[in-house]
């Protein structure tokens, strides 16, 4: 995750839409935060951050747009209940679904194995076929 952004970037990456403010309207304070920094992280990224990944400069913008202090994301629980819950309801937004141990690796090694790796490419090139064997 880049750790600086243009005032521009922000409006045109960080700027919540209708759709993902319904999603956030029914949360408060600490947690309404929280979420929204999932989502439009989750929205840019397709995954999530870790604790302390995303930037001041977007906490803080969005953190506004929701109408929660900055500092409220210090509160955030990155491990419990909601946390998990926020998850799931940001990958069934974005259509996504949780990683499956048994099915999905084994289904990623054999493809990336039978295809990518056939075709005689690096890491790096192999590591991208791996992210967009995940996306939808």
């Amino acid at each position: 995750m880049r750790q600086r952004w243009e005032a521009e970037e922000l409006v045109e990456f960080w700027t919540l839409e209708s759709d993902e403010l319904a999603l956030v309207v029914n949360k408060s304070g600490t947690t309404r935060l929280g979420f929204a920094v999932l989502l439009k992280f989750f929205s840019h990224e397709a995954r999530f951050p870790r604790q302390g990944e995303v930037p001041a400069e977007v906490v803080d913008f969005v953190a506004r747009q929701v109408g929660v202090e900055f500092s409220e994301l210090g509160s955030y629980d990155w491990s419990g209940r909601s946390w998990k819950r926020h998850r799931g309801q940001i990958r069934s937004h974005f259509g996504f679904r949780a990683w499956s141990e048994q099915t999905d690796a084994v289904t990623l090694v054999e493809g990336l194995v039978d295809g990518a790796a056939g075709e005689g490419l690096g890491f790096d090139d192999l590591v991208d076929a791996a992210y967009g064997w995940c996306r939808p």
